[in-house]
């Protein structure tokens, strides 16, 4: 399970990073010309692609970690509770940072003007 909980990450981080790395069209003062429009709509299609593949790498994770902490009699109480943990505490600061991220997408992109 490692290698698809991997992948999903890399191509999840690589696509994140593309759109974090695009260079923003400059348009003056006013509505926004066809550019920046398709601009904005390519990086929050990349986004939303990049966010859905670390979600999905997440998300496999902690079903991996619940099956292997379930279906193992061999493997001792604290075993399976560290496994349990882990996969709370996965997801908990996933959510975290996700939040973050989200909340302040408008400034990083100040950055990357």
């Amino acid at each position: 399970m490692g290698i698809p909980i991997g992948l999903l990450l890399i191509a999840g981080l690589a696509v994140l990073q593309i759109a974090a790395l695009l260079p923003r069209p400059f348009s003056g003062f006013g509505q926004p010309d066809p550019a920046t429009q398709a601009y904005l709509n390519t990086v929050r299609t990349l986004m939303a692609v990049g966010f859905a593949a670390v979600d999905a790498a997440v998300g496999v994770a902690v079903a991996f970690a619940w099956h292997a902490a379930t279906a193992r009699p061999d493997l001792s109480e604290a075993s399976r509770r560290g496994l349990m943990a882990f996969a709370g505490i996965f997801v908990g600061s996933w959510l975290v940072v996700t939040f973050v991220m989200v909340l302040f997408a408008g400034t990083f992109q100040i950055f990357f003007r």
